[in-house]
């Protein structure tokens, strides 16, 4: 009776290889880091872009550095003294560092589309073929949501890098805001508006922050001449925030 072999497969242990490429992050970031201290820029959005990170390890990578940015902000004597005047320095290091964290993961979940049913996301995907749209604007460390989630949206929110030019789109109808190609349609031609902003990085940190109540006034506290918005779309178009 002849005896039939069998190949043995490794079991992948996902979490094992995940904990092993944090580690991996972990020690270039800690030479990153004492590139700082020797004088050097460092843009941890920057850094995870080209590494291509995921929610996963930007997870165990914060949780590992979290008490160093804890203890930086105490108000213990022995911690000031040891910092000494470059305390408030790797305070804002580290403020940036999470809040870049924050951003770039917020940035990926935008960008991530969830599967609609069938039917439907061939008729958003037909409608928006033709839509020329900014992906990307890295001076501001934001991302346009997939222009697919603008189609039947009630409100939209862009922003036009080159001439800093906020608008907000509001839908009216029931069949929300449309796209014809690449022009918006469907939208309300008197309360939608735009304006220019002098501070885009805090304004649009404000518009992504804010819940749907704050949205209904973050117009009115941006102290710039009101305009109409074309609905028009392109290539200097970011598709900011959508509202269903």
């Amino acid at each position: 009776m002849r005896l039939r072999s069998y190949v043995v497969k490794p079991v992948v242990n996902i979490q094992a290889r995940i904990r092993e490429k944090a580690n991996y992050i972990i020690t270039s970031l800690e030479e990153e880091i004492d590139n700082v201290i020797d004088g050097k820029e460092f843009s941890m959005y920057t850094f995870c872009q080209a590494n291509e990170l995921n929610a996963q390890i930007l997870g165990i990578v914060a949780d590992y550095y979290r008490p160093q940015y804890t203890e930086i902000m105490s108000d213990d004597e022995q911690v000031k003294e040891a910092f000494g005047k470059r305390q408030k320095f790797w305070i804002n290091f580290w403020q940036s560092f999470f809040d870049d964290i924050d951003r770039y993961v917020n940035n990926k979940k935008a960008v991530k589309v969830s599967k609609p049913r069938e039917k439907k996301a061939k008729s958003a995907v037909d409608l928006v073929k033709n839509l020329k749209y900014q992906k990307e604007e890295p001076l501001l460390k934001i991302v346009s949501v997939h222009p697919t989630e603008l189609v039947g949206c009630t409100q939209l929110w862009t922003y036009n890098t080159k001439y800093k030019k906020l608008s907000r789109y509001d839908s009216v109808g029931p069949a929300g805001i449309q796209v014809k190609g690449t022009t918006l349609i469907g939208y309300d031609v008197e309360t939608s508006m735009s304006k220019g902003l002098r501070k885009p990085e805090a304004s649009i940190q404000a518009l992504l922050a804010a819940g749907k109540v704050s949205l209904r006034k973050l117009m009115d506290e941006i102290k710039t001449v009101e305009s109409k918005p074309n609905g028009r779309i392109n290539q200097d178009t970011i598709l900011l925030r959508v509202i269903k």
